[in-house]
């Protein structure tokens, strides 16, 4: 899978947002400086970035026409700089809080604003950010193993220190509650709360939204292919954020974002949770919104539930790309793949992925649904059937005994589950303290008795709180060709 993209990149989160990096061990953490970037670069074999010598187009992000006596985007950074900041910080403005100056911040700390200079002019960071500045990762370790020295994208000496967060809570309660903060982590964890914008209107002041970046600039960026639009095989990329598309296959074009905010610098766009189990506040993929398949790009993407609900109360749709092949990117099944029957009552929908480098390929059927593909060892494929929506909306099941399952599969099965007051910690059928118990093949109930927390103690299992029930598939760290079908999931 090829994830071609602008100057942002995509994490690889123990939750399984497969598109991108790990270290060698895999072990999920918050974005680091890589090369002098604030996000780490993608595993993807075929990363390519879009054409820098593409003719912008005269339109502005917002789809409006520029002006005559607007400057147009340059090839050279400009030679004026930011007038220097002088004053001392007295305010009240936290770590992690907005700022125009010093003196916004508690004292001890420094107001970041402008953060490097480019082709696109001068780059800040939308809101401002108090913080302390650092050279490296190590200046940033008494906050805490999530904080790391956000250098932007230019690998300048002098960073700052992000503020730690927790992926999967509330948005009021990481990030000081901003909404041009997102917070970067495995969920249930502590990740780390980074600069990003997606719209003009965070930027006033600063500059324009760079939604490739995430970062405001002082120049008109070109705005290039929109969200949702076709990234063509074998020609450079042109997408106003970057692409996710096979190898020498057709893309569309996407672009990080913070789930509830606005994203690709239009607000008829969503922001799609990267992960089952994020909230508002986390990070995600900008996409189009749909009503059916037909409204998304023939053959490259089908219209597919977000995990959200609308105002109205009904499931939150957008186009997410059709893979063809086994990848280790999320999937999600589209809305006429979840109209199948043997669907369960009161699904909102089903969407697969690694938390490593398995490769797998989600499918729907009149048999049922089924993941297939290559595992790699101690990298299961988690399959999400989601019935609570992500705003913590429970679907309450306390009216039945327990799950109702059958399935088979070559590797082991694990059954977990999900409850919506509860985000990032996961439930599994324990028969015996500390061990485990796999599905058998074929038709089997799990009592909710059997339920329990896989931190022990750490909470009591409530089935009036269910949000999604999750089957990890390759638990017992099988390798190889594979493939788990499941023909009823419900209850008992």
């Amino acid at each position: 899978m090829s994830l071609r993209r602008a100057s942002w990149v995509v994490l690889s989160f123990g939750c399984g947002l497969a598109v991108a990096a790990c270290s060698s061990d895999e072990k999920p953490s918050e974005p680091s400086n890589v090369d002098g970037e604030d996000i780490p670069v993608p595993r993807n074999d075929d990363t390519r970035t879009p054409d820098d010598t593409a003719e912008p187009d005269s339109s502005e992000p917002d789809g409006s026409q520029s002006r005559d006596d607007e400057p147009a985007p340059i090839s050279r950074p400009p030679t004026v700089v930011p007038p220097e900041d002088t004053t001392v910080a007295n305010g009240t403005s936290p770590r992690g809080g907005s700022c125009s100056k010093n003196a916004d911040c508690v004292p001890g700390m420094t107001c970041i604003t402008t953060i490097g200079n480019s082709a696109a002019g001068f780059v800040s960071v939308a809101g401002g950010y108090c913080s302390n500045t650092c050279a490296s990762d190590l200046d940033c370790a008494p906050l805490g193993d999530t904080s790391h020295c956000d250098k932007g994208i230019f690998g300048i000496p002098t960073g700052f220190c992000t503020l730690p967060c927790d992926t999967g809570a509330p948005a009021a309660d990481k990030c000081n509650g901003r909404t041009d903060l997102v917070c970067y982590g495995s969920p249930g964890e502590a990740g780390s709360c980074n600069p990003t914008c997606g719209s003009p209107t965070e930027c006033e002041g600063f500059g324009y939204c760079g939604f490739g970046t995430g970062h405001c600039q002082s120049m008109r960026p070109d705005p290039g292919t929109r969200v949702g639009g076709v990234c063509p095989a074998g020609e450079p990329v042109t997408c106003s954020g970057f692409c996710i598309a096979e190898t020498d296959q057709d893309g569309i074009c996407t672009g990080p974002c913070r789930v509830g905010s606005a994203c690709g610098n239009d607000p008829a766009l969503r922001c799609v949770p990267a992960d089952p189990s994020y909230r508002r506040g986390d990070f995600g993929f900008c996409e189009q919104p749909c009503t059916t398949s037909a409204d998304c790009s023939a053959g490259i993407a089908v219209c597919a539930p977000t995990g959200f609900v609308t105002s109205g109360g009904e499931p939150e749709r957008t186009c997410s790309y059709a893979l063809s092949i086994p990848t280790t990117l999320n999937q999600r099944l589209s809305v006429e793949e979840l109209a199948l029957p043997g669907m369960p009552a009161g699904l909102l929908g089903i969407g697969a992925f690694t938390p490593g480098a398995s490769v797998f390929r989600l499918s729907a059927g009149d048999d049922g649904v089924c993941v297939s593909g290559t595992l790699s060892s101690g990298s299961p494929v988690v399959l999400v059937y989601q019935f609570g929506s992500n705003d913590a909306v429970p679907f309450d099941a306390s009216a039945f005994q327990g799950f109702s399952i059958e399935q088979s599969a070559t590797p082991t099965v694990a059954l977990q589950a999900q409850l919506s007051d509860h985000p990032g910690l996961f439930f599994q059928n324990e028969v015996i303290e500390g061990r485990s118990f796999p599905l058998a093949d074929g038709a089997v109930v799990v009592p909710f008795s059997e339920m329990a927390p896989l931190v022990a103690g750490a909470a009591t299992w409530d089935p009036a709180q269910l949000e999604a029930v999750r089957l990890a598939v390759g638990v017992n760290g099988e390798s190889g060709p594979f493939e788990a079908c499941v023909s009823h999931l419900g209850f008992e």
